[in-house]
């Protein structure tokens, strides 16, 4: 589980990845169940835009917080994933399982937002 920068809102991961109330301990209207998995891991970026998720079958999600859109999908562990943490800058992600340990380059929004306008 994560904390958002709000203190309003905390994101969950087990089956599903959920977004809930901390006032009314509910979970968020519009937030539907994203992606039934099995996930065992989770880690906030130092922003708070961004969630990865670490799945049972070695798979990474990264999503925006704000629209609860796919980002980035990162895959190279053969075993759960079973922690995941941002660096203090956001630019990288760590992720272990059992099977190893990476760091991921997590691209910055600057650089998500221009790849976006390139597509355009």
């Amino acid at each position: 589980m994560a904390l958002l920068p709000d203190g309003n809102t905390l994101v969950s991961a087990a089956e599903d990845i959920r977004f809930w109330d901390v006032k009314t301990r509910r979970e968020n209207p519009g937030s539907a169940s994203l992606e039934e998995s099995e996930y065992h891991s989770l880690a906030l970026s130092p922003d708070g835009r961004r969630v990865a998720c670490g799945t049972g079958d070695g798979r990474i999600t990264i999503r925006d917080v704000a629209s609860r859109h796919e980002v980035a999908k990162l895959d190279g562990h053969k075993e759960w994933v079973t922690q995941l943490a941002f660096t203090p800058d956001g630019n990288n992600l760590v992720s272990v399982s059992r099977d190893q340990l990476r760091v991921w380059r997590a691209p910055s929004w600057a650089e998500i937002e221009a790849a976006e306008k390139e597509r355009k």
